[in-house]
């Protein structure tokens, strides 16, 4: 292990880092103050308002491509500036690489957020797996693109089917160049990349969905249902939350698991119900039979047919559900 003497010099005297941090500070702060009323219309987006209604966010998707260039460049400008004087100062915007991808959130408001993207395309085309390449993941959510350098080819994969379980593929064309603009509808609408020349940087405009949503994943060829995921990332958090108290068998967050069951998106709640009856299978059963019985929620079938597979596999499970005076 190599220890640098600069990094070990910051433990003893964390002087340096903390004026660092304030160039790069100060920079993010000047790139907001002259992006003051975009940031105003991101926060209207956020909260839901149409990207019409906000005209200076619009000017970057829907007019001149030079303003992208500008808001990007002024972003990278400052904050560059500011690391060549401080090189491990810390950069206050959230930001992201797995070698491939390298991003940069420019901005949050709301649902909505604002960012800088860059696929280097010599790491991604060493990186490609043959075996992905046959399949698409539609995620819920808004995103409007708009390529400020760099291009390539593309496809816009587009799911004609109403049913969940099963997706019809269509595909077309894009090609990828500067300037360019694209919009995708999460839900039904992904981006297929075929080939990236050189590097290619994008601005990204994002709005989450309301509510809680699912991720799906299907085999283009013939439209088979792979995989399905919590679509928030709130519902991947409890998820992850639940499943590390159920194995530190924590059984005094039986009540809370109960309780996420009963409201929210069916998913979700489906998830909370299995994770109680791992957990407690005393509460998560009492929590099953009133799901079962409960008019009108989509957890109601789901609930019963489960009910019943426990109860015939486990006499048990009967039982305790006779003492629950829980009729199926």
């Amino acid at each position: 292990m190599r220890l640098d003497p600069e990094l070990c010099a910051l433990r003893h005297d964390p002087a340096p880092l903390l004026r660092g941090a304030g160039l790069t500070g100060a920079a993010a702060q000047e790139w907001c103050e002259t992006q003051a009323d975009a940031l105003a219309d991101l926060a209207r987006f956020g909260a839901g308002a149409g990207l019409g209604e906000c005209r200076g966010l619009a000017a970057l998707f829907r007019g001149d491509p030079s303003a992208g260039l500008i808001i990007a460049g002024g972003a990278l400008g400052g904050m560059i500036a500011a690391l060549r004087s401080a090189p491990l100062a810390p950069v206050p915007w959230r930001h992201f690489t797995n070698g491939v991808l390298h991003s940069l959130v420019l901005a949050l408001a709301g649902r909505s957020s604002l960012s800088l993207a860059l696929l280097d395309g010599a790491a991604w085309n060493a990186a490609r797996d043959p075996r992905g390449e046959g399949l698409v993941s539609f995620q819920p959510g808004e995103l409007q693109v708009r390529v400020l350098a760099g291009g390539g080819a593309a496809r816009i994969l587009r799911n004609r089917s109403d049913d969940p379980r099963a997706a019809r593929i269509e595909a077309d064309p894009l090609t990828l160049k500067p300037g360019g603009v694209y919009r995708l509808d999460g839900a039904r609408e992904a981006l297929a990349i075929d080939r990236i020349d050189g590097g290619l940087v994008t601005l990204r405009l994002h709005r989450k969905p309301v509510g809680a949503s699912v991720a799906r994943q299907y085999e283009i060829a013939n439209g088979a249902l792979v995989h399905q995921a919590a679509g928030i990332q709130d519902d991947s958090r409890a998820e992850l939350a639940m499943a590390l108290l159920r194995a530190m068998d924590r059984r005094d967050a039986a009540p809370a698991f109960a309780a996420l069951a009963r409201t929210g998106e069916p998913v979700a709640r489906w998830q909370a119900l299995r994770e109680c009856l791992a957990l407690d299978s005393a509460a998560g059963l009492a929590e099953l039979c009133r799901a079962s019985e409960a008019p009108g929620d989509a957890l109601a079938g789901p609930a019963r047919a489960l009910l019943e597979t426990l109860c015939a596999r486990d006499p048990s499970f009967a039982r305790a559900r006779e003492e629950l005076s829980c009729p199926a």
